[in-house]
């Protein structure tokens, strides 16, 4: 069997790269890895590994940014809550894309969405001095697993996608009647899978958040992007789904990366609610030396890690908000070309023999997006990842995701081309005639 990528090229690269197993690398493993089979090989691969997205930001956007660049602003340090404009107008955004309410002052623009997780698994596992552990909603995002590691805060994961009819509320019941939790996390469109959680579930789950005093982390880095309802038109039902009408015991995760194409300039923010803000306790106090919440987040954290959002980011970040706002720039209409591009793709695996895992979501068909997750019988347990790679195919394992169904394979459709959609077709029919 000839393939275009030789496995000693590929266990050259995993040499120098110190990966014993794909299923345990991390994304960024995969993507250096990736960077050295182009480079020994020749050969570019269909890349589906990394999310990222693959349309352009808003003008709107760069204009705000270039004008800081050419500013006195840039000489000056941020705010560690950031522009009084821009937490005005992320309150006023999520009022009218989701229908939620927050207080500007509690807006606080971070370093990605990444920095908002990191902050709230580390405030949040400090609060109560036997609520300590974090619950993850799998299948889900592995760097945000790595963080609560990083900080040494214990950690369960279930797996509350794979069971069809899905029974989310009493999947997770039996965790939180420990007493242990201090929070649950999850993202809505899923990361790996794109399945999404239903009003009614959130409901429940915001529910059992209430009775056990646990925070709900709720993980929007793909705000909107559910394309099988249009979420669009601002001020105006249908709303995204979110815990945030149900609670005030959440937190949301708001990323520019994404929906805005702004992966490059690490924006995001953290939305908490004014209850959590006013909290106050001892362990906060002696892990972060303020005992108000809203003065551990910004003194005890933001300071301690990026000292604030810089200024031309901020300033790009608040542009495309409200160019959304003022209906001048619609991204959530533009990124249907990855619901086309997933659709594509899905078609083209499973006339090679491909099967699409998690295919269902509470009893409907998946929604085409970002993302989907994949297998092929020939892999039943492992080595998929490494299969393809002969192939000048990458894409991500599910193993560390939390998922039940380890074997399968995470695509981001986000850098695919119409280029690269025909090239895979080729590589994929090779696949299929070498795996009959």
């Amino acid at each position: 069997m000839s393939t275009l990528i030789s496995p000693d090229h590929l266990a050259e690269a995993k040499r120098r790269l110190h990966i014993e197993q794909l299923e345990t690398a991390t994304i960024r493993q995969l993507v250096m890895l990736i960077n050295e089979l182009e480079q020994l090989s020749g050969t570019s691969f269909v890349r589906m590994e990394l999310g990222v997205p693959g349309l352009k930001p808003a003008p709107q956007a760069l204009d705000a940014e270039r004008a800081v660049l050419d500013s006195i602003r840039v000489t000056q340090y941020p705010a560690l809550n950031g522009a009084e404009s821009l937490r005005h107008t992320l309150a006023e955004y999520f009022q009218s894309f989701m229908g939620v309410t927050f207080e500007a002052d509690n807006c606080i623009p971070t370093a990605g969405s990444m920095q908002a997780s990191l902050a709230a698994f580390w405030l949040i596992s400090q609060i109560h001095p036997k609520r300590k552990k974090i619950l993850f909603l799998d299948p889900g995002f592995p760097t945000q697993m790595q963080q609560v590691k990083s900080l040494g805060i214990e950690f369960e994961r279930v797996d509350v996608f794979d069971a069809q009819p899905r029974q989310v509320a009493e999947q997770i019941r039996p965790y939180l009647d420990t007493g242990e939790f201090a929070g649950l996390v999850y993202s809505n469109p899923s990361n790996p899978v794109w399945n999404c959680l239903t009003d009614q579930e959130l409901k429940d789950i915001a529910t059992l958040c209430d009775q056990y005093q646990c925070i709900a982390l709720e993980d929007l880095a793909y705000f909107g992007m559910d394309f099988r309802v249009d979420y669009s038109t601002p001020n105006q039902a249908p709303f995204p789904p979110s815990i945030r009408h149900h609670t005030d015991r959440c937190m949301l995760l708001f990323s520019g990366s994404k929906l805005f194409n702004y992966a490059g300039q690490r924006t995001g923010a953290l939305l908490v609610p004014e209850a959590i803000m006013n909290l106050s306790s001892d362990g906060l106090e002696a892990r972060f030396g303020h005992a108000l919440f809203r003065h551990a987040l910004l003194f005890g954290v933001i300071q301690t890690t990026t000292a604030g959002l810089c200024q031309s980011a901020q300033a790009g970040f608040e542009a495309a908000m409200r160019a959304m706002l003022n209906g001048d720039w619609n991204p959530l209409l533009e990124a249907r070309a990855y619901e086309a591009r997933a659709a594509k793709l899905k078609s083209l695996m499973q006339q090679n023999g491909f099967e699409i895992l998690y295919g269902h979501d509470n009893g409907t068909p998946i929604g085409d997006g970002f993302y989907f997750a994949f297998g092929h019988p020939a892999y039943p347990e492992s080595g998929l990842a490494e299969a393809l790679m002969g192939y000048g195919i990458s894409a991500t394992p599910l193993t560390d995701a939390g998922a039940n169904q380890k074997q399968g394979l995470r695509a981001c459709v986000g850098l695919m081309t119409d280029q690269d959609l025909e090239r895979i077709e080729g590589r994929l029919a090779q696949f299929s005639g070498d795996h009959t």
